[in-house]
C-alpha cells in the first residue's frame, strides 16, 4: 500500500509532480516562480539579440550609403582634385558611437548620422577638401592647404552644435545639451554642446598617394595618416587637437575666430617620439576647454582634480607616470632631458654621456680631449709608466695612445 508521499514523489524528486489527488490541480509556487524567471530571461535575451541584429543591419545600410555618397562627392558633381605631396589630414569621429546606437532607435541614429555626414561633406566642399575615408561614425579628409583644414574643423564643430537634433537623441548622455551661463555678470545661456560630439585630430606631412583603379579613388599611405588618426583618438568629444608643428606655421590672422591653448606632448600609439599638441576651439565654444581638463602625457587619460601631477617638458603627467625613459623609474627629483625625453642621471650618463677611451666608463664630470678621444683626467696617463702628465710635460702619441717623453723614446727605440 503506497502512501500519499509516494504518489507525489514516485521517483524521489525534490519537487512534486503536478497531478490530480482527489482535489483541485495544485501548481507549486517555487516551480511557477522559477518558470517565470526563465521566461523573462528568455524574452530579454531574444529582445537583446533582435536589437543587435537591427543595429547591425542599420549600420550596414548606413555604411553602404556613405560609400556611394563619397564617390558621388569626389568624382561626381564636384570633381574634387586629390591633394598630393605635403598633405594636411583631418581625422574626425563621433565619440562613444556604440553607446548612441544602444540607447536610441536605429532610425533615429541613422537620421543623426546622415545629418552629421551632410555637415561634414558640405564643409568639405566649401573648404576644398578631399574625402579619403568614410565610415559610419568617422571621416578622413585631406587638404592641400593647412589653413583650409583648420577652418574646416572649426566650422564643423560649430555646425554640429547649431544643428537641431531629435529629442530622443538629445536624451542620451553622449548627446545631451550643455549650456554655459554667466557672461559679464549676467546669466545668459550659451549652448556649448548639443548632439553627437566629434573628436578631431589635425596633422600635416609628406605622404604617398595610392590610386585605386577599380574605384577611381585616391588613397594615402604614410606615417602622417596614422599620426592624424592617433591624435583624433586622443581628443575628447567636441575637441580639436592640432599637431604643434603645423599650428606654428599657420597664418593666425586668416583663421576663423578661435581660442587655443597648448595641451602638452603625448606618446601616440606606434610612435617613439612625443607629439606636441595644441587645442583649438571656435571662439563661441571657448567654455568647452573647462570640460576637457588636463590629460596625462603618458597614459592619455584625464588627471582628476584631486590627483597630484607633474608639469614637465611642456606637458602634464600623473605623479607616478613621469618616469625615466630608459629604466622606467619614477622621477621624483633631478632629471636630465635629451630629445624631449626625461632620464634619471644614472641612465642619462650610461646611455648618452661620452665614454672614456681608457676605461670605457661614462664621463660625468671633468674630462680631457686628446688624441681624438675623450678621457677621464685620472685615466689620461702614460701607457707605459702610468704617470699622469704635468702641465709642463710633453705627451707623445704612439698607436693612438699617450706616452711621456722617456717612455715614447723607449718604445720607439730612441727615435722621435
Amino acid at each position: 500500500m503506497s502512501s500519499l508521499s509516494d504518489q507525489i514523489h514516485p521517483h524521489g524528486n525534490s519537487e512534486p509532480d503536478v497531478r490530480m489527488l482527489n482535489g483541485p490541480l495544485v501548481i507549486p509556487k517555487a516551480h511557477s516562480a522559477s518558470k517565470l524567471r526563465q521566461d523573462r530571461d528568455f524574452w530579454a535575451k531574444l529582445e537583446e539579440k533582435e536589437k543587435e541584429r537591427e543595429i547591425q543591419t542599420a549600420r550596414q545600410r548606413l555604411q553602404k550609403d556613405l560609400q556611394q555618397n563619397r564617390d558621388i562627392y569626389n568624382h561626381g558633381y564636384f570633381k574634387i582634385s586629390p591633394p598630393h605631396g605635403v598633405v594636411t589630414f583631418v581625422a574626425v569621429q563621433v565619440k562613444n558611437v556604440a553607446t548612441i546606437w544602444e540607447n536610441n532607435s536605429a532610425d533615429t541614429v541613422i537620421r543623426a548620422m546622415n545629418r552629421y555626414s551632410d555637415i561634414v561633406r558640405r564643409a568639405t566642399r566649401d573648404f576644398r577638401g578631399y574625402e579619403v575615408e568614410a565610415e559610419e561614425e568617422s571621416f578622413l579628409i585631406a587638404f592641400q592647404q593647412p589653413l583650409d583644414a583648420v577652418n574646416w574643423s572649426l566650422t564643423v564643430q560649430l555646425a554640429m552644435t547649431d544643428t537641431k537634433w531629435e529629442e530622443e537623441l538629445l536624451s542620451c548622455d553622449d548627446c545631451i545639451r550643455v549650456f554655459k551661463s554667466r557672461e559679464n555678470g549676467y546669466d545668459i545661456p550659451r549652448l556649448i554642446f548639443c548632439g553627437p560630439r566629434l573628436q578631431m585630430g589635425v596633422s600635416k606631412g609628406r605622404v604617398d598617394s595610392v590610386y585605386h583603379y577599380a574605384s577611381g579613388h585616391m588613397g594615402y599611405r604614410g606615417t602622417e595618416v596614422y599620426r592624424t588618426q592617433g591624435i583624433c583618438r586622443l581628443a575628447q568629444g567636441g575637441q580639436i587637437l592640432i599637431n604643434e608643428s603645423l599650428w606654428q606655421d599657420l597664418p593666425k590672422d586668416q583663421i576663423a575666430p578661435y581660442v587655443h591653448r597648448e595641451v602638452g606632448s603625448f606618446k601616440l600609439e606606434g610612435f617613439d617620439n612625443l607629439t606636441s599638441l595644441t587645442e583649438v576651439l571656435p571662439q563661441a565654444l571657448e567654455e568647452r576647454a573647462r570640460w576637457f581638463g588636463i590629460i596625462c602625457a603618458e597614459c592619455n587619460k584625464l588627471i582628476k582634480p584631486k590627483e597630484g601631477y607633474v608639469k614637465a617638458l611642456g606637458s602634464n603627467w600623473h605623479t607616478d607616470h613621469f618616469r625615466c625613459w630608459q629604466c622606467k623609474k619614477v622621477l621624483n627629483g633631478t632629471y636630465i632631458v635629451k630629445d624631449q625625453k626625461p632620464y634619471c642621471e644614472e641612465d642619462f650618463f650610461q646611455y648618452n654621456a661620452p665614454r672614456c677611451r681608457a676605461c670605457n666608463d661614462p664621463i660625468t664630470g671633468g674630462f680631457i680631449e686628446a688624441i681624438e678621444s675623450t678621457w677621464h683626467p685620472d685615466c689620461f696617463v702614460c701607457q707605459r709608466c702610468h704617470k699622469a702628465p704635468t702641465k709642463d710635460d710633453h705627451i707623445f702619441e704612439f698607436n693612438a695612445l699617450p706616452y711621456c717623453t722617456e717612455c715614447y723614446n723607449t718604445v720607439t727605440n730612441g727615435t722621435t
